[in-house]
């Protein structure tokens, strides 16, 4: 999702930053938690990072429903950003990662997961059971399983089979 759009200014958090040289990324979040992203380690810029949530499928366009933004949060003025923000499984989240007022450099951004994923909670219950091995066997079989199954398409390959058995019982 690389651009180069044109300098323009985001309520970051509540004062307008300059943000330009956009750099757009895109994640789907496996589970629900607390992820930290930081550009503190390999940035050499004044950088500024904004991020988007969405319900829905990623694509580089979602840019509507503004979740965080952090300038300097690294602990050095006219440094790089790092923020902490709630994910939610199966949201898209756009990342924005620029220069403050046209600054340029080299960076590198790091998505940790501060919260274990648990890959076999497919319902959200808090832990792994049978309820969950259950909603496996019910949709064993099913291609591109629609809303009801797709939880149960662990590996996200399509379809409902053997290996996401295997991914469960390893969670598990």
């Amino acid at each position: 999702c690389a651009t180069s759009d044109d300098r323009d200014s985001l309520r970051c958090p509540s004062e307008p930053q300059p943000f330009s040289g956009n750099l757009w990324y895109t994640y789907t979040s496996p589970c629900s938690g607390t992820m930290r992203l930081s550009t503190c380690e390999a940035t050499d810029f004044d950088a500024i990072m904004a991020v988007y949530e969405e319900a829905t499928a990623c694509t580089c366009e979602l840019r509507t429903k503004l979740t965080a933004c952090g300038d300097d949060t690294c602990g050095v003025g006219g440094g790089p950003p790092e923020l902490e923000i709630s994910v939610t499984q199966g949201h898209c989240y756009t990342i924005r990662v620029a220069g403050w007022d046209a600054a340029r450099g080299r960076g590198e951004l790091e998505m940790t997961f501060l919260t274990t994923c648990n890959t076999a909670d497919l319902n959200d219950s808090g832990a792994a059971n049978l309820a969950d091995f259950a909603l496996i066997q019910r949709c064993f079989g099913e291609t591109f399983p629609g809303p009801r199954c797709s939880r149960a398409d662990i590996d996200g390959n399509g379809v409902v089979d053997s290996a996401d058995y295997g991914y469960f019982f390893a969670a598990f």
